[in-house]
């Protein structure tokens, strides 16, 4: 996939550490919501079924969906998040993180209320966990997100911080509008979701990043409030489609640390999308309903590492390490560095000539321009 692309030199590189997320506040306010019909649901009777991700809520007249965003009106279903983000920031493609898509490029990251998982350790749940009622919004239709991308030299566009296919119906029309200006298209998900919402987001997508947040339905069960399986099978679509796919798994202690467990989940990976995917493994920081843990030992994050090494990945990555050699890139084939990153700041060596290891030209698989 776009392994073999042009160089990316005209594409801007943010260097050192003066380019932090820069939340953008001068924008036109939204100060209601406005319910437009959604597309993924079917009528049951005195209910409507939500078919966008695999809980199938059953939603009663005047009753929204436990994602606190689907509303059951008058016997249709609507969502109240499009064209109304709550977050809308710049972020180097770093902050993904995703690393094998243009190194060091700003994107627009936007951002809308609720979600469809519990997440305990959710870093953003004071936007995730609420309804798009309760958080101030910006009035961002998608030609105004692609006018302020353009506006802020921005490389496209990155659907984030909260769950970008709960707002599916706003998703795609961003991103259909991004990609006709010529825009890339980059989502961050938990990928908890149907298969014809999927489906029809894909082909508008230049790179997906999907949490991987454990590897047993206990964990899913527990931890998120849903199930293992569903994401699994988003994964699989999406190494097969033409959107390039990176995969993270944030490490959190007593929860998702078994080294048996998660040996079983790096050889699955190796088997269903290849040694060439890039797979992140994150250390868990305290937050929202997990404040009680401690953080994720570096020495237990660079042990799994090296377990999905030995078992045959070929890019895997530490997260929430500053400094560790782990979240630079290197060739698979020469092993010579061929992206230096500074944390998830920033990129201030690139080694690459249209898509190859400049030292021996081996094909580093990716989206490079």
């Amino acid at each position: 996939m776009c392994a073999g692309c042009s160089a990316f030199a005209s594409t801007p590189i943010y260097r050192g550490r003066d380019y932090p997320v820069k939340v953008i506040t001068d924008l036109p306010r939204k100060k209601e919501t406005t319910p437009v019909v959604a597309k993924y649901w079917r009528q049951t009777g005195a209910t409507v079924q939500c078919v966008l991700c695999p809980k199938y809520c059953q939603i009663r007249e005047g009753a929204m969906g436990p994602c606190r965003i689907r509303v059951n009106k008058g016997g249709k279903l609507y969502t109240t998040i499009h064209s109304t983000p709550c977050i809308v920031a710049t972020n180097s493609i770093e902050q993904g993180p995703i690393y094998h898509v243009t190194p060091g490029a700003r994107y627009l990251a936007i951002g809308t209320a609720g979600c469809n998982l519990r997440c305990k350790y959710c870093q953003n749940w004071q936007y995730s966990q609420t309804t798009a009622e309760d958080t101030a919004n910006y009035d961002m239709p998608p030609s105004r997100v692609v006018e302020t991308a353009k506006k802020l030299n921005c490389r496209g566009l990155l659907f984030a911080y909260t769950e970008g296919v709960l707002s599916m119906e706003y998703t795609i029309d961003c991103a259909k509008a991004a990609k006709h200006a010529g825009m890339k298209n980059t989502i961050i998900t938990a990928a908890y979701v149907d298969e014809e919402p999927l489906n029809d987001l894909l082909p508008y997508l230049d790179a997906m990043r999907i949490d991987l947040k454990g590897f047993t339905d206990k964990f899913y069960r527990d931890v998120t409030a849903s199930t293992l399986q569903p994401v699994l099978d988003a994964i699989k679509a999406v190494k097969k489609s033409e959107t390039w796919l990176e995969v993270v798994n944030m490490v959190v202690p007593g929860f998702n640390d078994d080294p048996v467990v998660f040996k079983k989940m790096a050889e699955w990976l190796l088997q269903n999308v290849g040694p060439f995917t890039p797979l992140h493994v994150s250390r868990f920081y305290p937050a929202y309903k997990l404040r009680n843990l401690p953080s994720a030992p570096v020495s237990t994050v660079e042990r799994l590492r090296k377990i999905a090494r030995d078992v045959g990945m070929r890019y895997v990555y530490l997260g929430n390490c500053p400094g560790n050699e782990a979240q630079n890139t290197y060739c698979y084939k020469c092993g010579q560095m061929l992206i230096h990153r500074i944390g998830y700041v920033a990129v201030d060596k690139i080694e690459l000539k249209n898509g190859r290891c400049r030292f021996c030209s081996a094909t580093i698989p990716g989206v490079w321009a």
